[in-house]
C-alpha cells in the first residue's frame, strides 16, 4: 500500500526532538495542536493576547515602577526641604520633644527662603559626650557632621561648651567672630565666635511647654538650652565662589540678627 503524499511520518526523530523549538515541531503537524488543546486560528487578535499574556508582569512592574518614580518626583520637586538646617551640638542627647520645640522657637524668627509658602526650620542634631563610651554614637556625629561641613548644609549652630570642645579640629576656622570677620585657621578662641543665649532676646523668650517634655524636668530642660549659643559660619572662598550658598549665608546672618534682636519676619 502506498504512503499518502505529504502524510508525515511520526516515526521520524524529528518530531520527538526535544532540543527544537516547539513551533518547528508543530509547524508540519496541525493535527498535535488540537491534540494539545489550541485549536484556534492564529489571528492578530490571538497574537495580540498572547503577548499580553507572556508579557504581563513585565507591564505590571512598568506601572510600579512609574508609581514610584512619581512619588519621589513629587517629593523632590513639589515639595521644597526645609529653609534653615540648624545644627544642634550638644554634649548630651537632646530629648525629642525637646528638640521639636525649640524648632518651633527658631521657625517664628525665620523667613520663607525657598519661597514654598512654608517657613520650616529643622535642628540637626550633633552627640559629641566627653569620655563616652558609646563609640558608634560619636562616630555618627561625626561622620554627619563633617558632610554637612562639606556640602554647607549648616550655616547656624546651637553649641555648648562641652561638646564644641570635643570637635574644636572639625570646626577650625569654620565660623565667623560676632564682629564679622573669620575665625582663622588655628585660633581656639570660640567663645567670640559665638553668642550666648542669654544675648538673644529671641531665645530668652521661650518657655518650654511641661506637657510635652515626657519625663524631663522642664527646669533641667531649660537650663541646657540656656547652655546653648549660637555661632554662624564664615563665609569662606566656596560659600563665596557659589551664588546659591553666598545666598544662603546672608540669609543665615540675618536669621542670626532677628534672634539676637528678637524681631520676627513680616
Amino acid at each position: 500500500m502506498r504512503k499518502k503524499k505529504n502524510e508525515p511520518n511520526y516515526q521520524d526523530p524529528y518530531y520527538g526532538d526535544a532540543s527544537l523549538p516547539q513551533e518547528l515541531l508543530n509547524l508540519d503537524d496541525p493535527e498535535r495542536l488540537i491534540r494539545e488543546g489550541d485549536d484556534t486560528p492564529d489571528t492578530p487578535k490571538k497574537r495580540r493576547q498572547n503577548y499580553l499574556n507572556r508579557n504581563k508582569q513585565y507591564m505590571f512592574g512598568a506601572v510600579a515602577l512609574m508609581l514610584v518614580l512619581g512619588v519621589f518626583l513629587y517629593t523632590a520637586f513639589l515639595q521644597m526641604g526645609p529653609d534653615y538646617i540648624v545644627g544642634l551640638v550638644t554634649a548630651y542627647t537632646m530629648p525629642e520633644p525637646g528638640r521639636q520645640q525649640l524648632e518651633e522657637l527658631l521657625t517664628r524668627y525665620a523667613d520663607d527662603r525657598n519661597g514654598d509658602g512654608h517657613v520650616v526650620v529643622k535642628l540637626q542634631t550633633y552627640v559629641f559626650v566627653p569620655d563616652s563610651t558609646d563609640k558608634a554614637l560619636r562616630e555618627e556625629s561625626l561622620t554627619d557632621l563633617q558632610i554637612s561641613l562639606i556640602g554647607k548644609e549648616c550655616m547656624i549652630f546651637l553649641q555648648d561648651e562641652l561638646a564644641l570642645g570635643e570637635i574644636a579640629e572639625e570646626m577650625d576656622g569654620v565660623l565667623e567672630y560676632t564682629d564679622g570677620t573669620p575665625m582663622p585657621k588655628g585660633a581656639t578662641d570660640f567663645e567670640n565666635a559665638s553668642i550666648p543665649w542669654e544675648e538673644c532676646k529671641a531665645l530668652t523668650s521661650f518657655e518650654p511647654d511641661a506637657n510635652r517634655l515626657n519625663l524631663w524636668d522642664p527646669e533641667i530642660y531649660l537650663d541646657l538650652c540656656e547652655s546653648l549659643r549660637v555661632s554662624l559660619c564664615a563665609p569662606d572662598e566656596i560659600i563665596r565662589g557659589d551664588e546659591e550658598m553666598y545666598a544662603y549665608y546672608e540669609s543665615s546672618a540675618a536669621f542670626v540678627e532677628r534672634l539676637k534682636t528678637g524681631v520676627q519676619p513680616e
